[in-house]
Parts: C-alpha cells; structure tokens; sequence
C-alpha cells in the first residue's frame, strides 16, 4: 500500500511539473512558427522522458 502511495505522489508531481512547462510553452508560443520545426523535437523528448520514468518506475 505504501508503494502505491509513492507511485501516485510521483505521478502527481510529474503531472504538476508537466502542467508548469504547457502554460510556459503556451506563454511563448509563436503562431508564426512553423509546425514542422518544435514540435517534433518536443515530442520526441517528452516520448523519451516518459520512457525513461516508466522504466525507473516499473522497477
């Protein structure tokens, strides 16, 4: 039950944490950017964060 409790104090921290980088991403979000450029960086980098803490946390 512990652990549970853990696990769910961690994925709330990381839920506060990815919720402060959206507001700052939409802060300085630029319209005339083009689609193609950020994004995808951005997404690779979130995929391989979440990769990597499933892996610290399946453990």
């Amino acid at each position: 039950m512990n652990s549970d409790k853990s696990t769910k104090e961690v994925i709330l921290q990381q839920l506060k944490c990815l919720s402060k980088r959206y507001e700052e991403l939409l802060k300085n979000f630029d319209e005339t950017e083009l689609p193609a450029q950020k994004p995808t960086e951005q997404k690779r980098s979130w995929t391989t964060f979440f990769k990597k803490n499933a892996k610290k946390t399946s453990k």
